[in-house]
């Protein structure tokens, strides 16, 4: 009996440690279990959150950086693009605009100075040449007509006055009835001052010439210088 109270003691204690052993193995394995699992779990977790978010921040930042470069790039391109572009539309536009003002003022006041002193100079050598053939035109005209009637009636009346003397008044009146009524003014200033010439030059002579030659036919009476001291009068 001692003996089997024994191998009972004995199988206690093997269960006991046994079960202690079990339990002992059990909490080590699920621990392990549990730990590996927890770490493997966060490391795969905590590495797969920091992969996307280190692809969530290259992706964002790429594509910030790139939309930000694409969009300064070409804003940058466009302004300058469109600066320069003004710039020289305007500068070109401006550069033509000043000559084609230069050369359209210049071209109008060569053309303008050019015809007013070419009118001015053909209006100049016209009326010149107007005024110097209508003068000489007008005097040689007035020379010839009035001369040639001035010297026809000259003629006539010294031929009249060869044939039929006159007296100095009939003379003057006879002067101023031969010119004609444009010259009749200045007619009788000339027949006056001629019939004075004639009174005081010409009718003496003509007396004296009238009177050494008895045959021609009189129509008045002279005088003729008889011999002195007495006076003659012959009526013809």
């Amino acid at each position: 009996m001692f003996y089997s109270i024994q191998l009972r003691n004995h199988s206690l204690t093997h269960s006991s440690h046994s079960f202690t052993h079990s339990l002992t193995h059990s909490l080590i394995h699920s621990f392990t279990h549990s730990l590996i699992h927890s770490f493997t779990h966060s490391l795969i977790h905590s590495f797969t959150h920091s992969l996307i978010h280190f692809i969530h921040s290259f992706t964002h930042s790429l594509i910030h950086s790139f939309t930000h470069s694409l969009i300064h790039s070409f804003t940058h391109s466009l302004i300058h693009s469109f600066t320069h572009s003004l710039i020289h539309s305007f500068t070109h536009s401006l550069i033509h605009s000043f000559t084609h003002s230069l050369i359209h003022s210049f071209t109008h006041s060569l053309i303008h100075s050019f015809t007013h002193s070419l009118i001015h100079s053909f209006i100049h050598s016209f009326i010149h040449l107007l005024t110097h053939s209508l003068i000489h035109s007008f005097t040689r005209s007035f020379i010839h007509s009035f001369t040639r009637p001035l010297a026809h009636s000259l003629t006539h009346l010294l031929i009249h006055l060869l044939i039929h003397p006159l007296s100095p008044l009939s003379l003057s009146l006879s002067l101023s009835l031969s010119l004609s009524p444009l010259s009749l003014s200045l007619s009788l200033s000339l027949s006056h001052s001629l019939s004075q010439s004639l009174t005081h030059s010409f009718t003496p002579a003509l007396t004296q010439s009238l009177c050494q030659h008895p045959h021609i036919p009189y129509a008045t009476t002279f005088y003729c210088p008889p011999p002195p001291p007495s006076l003659v009068y012959v009526t013809f």
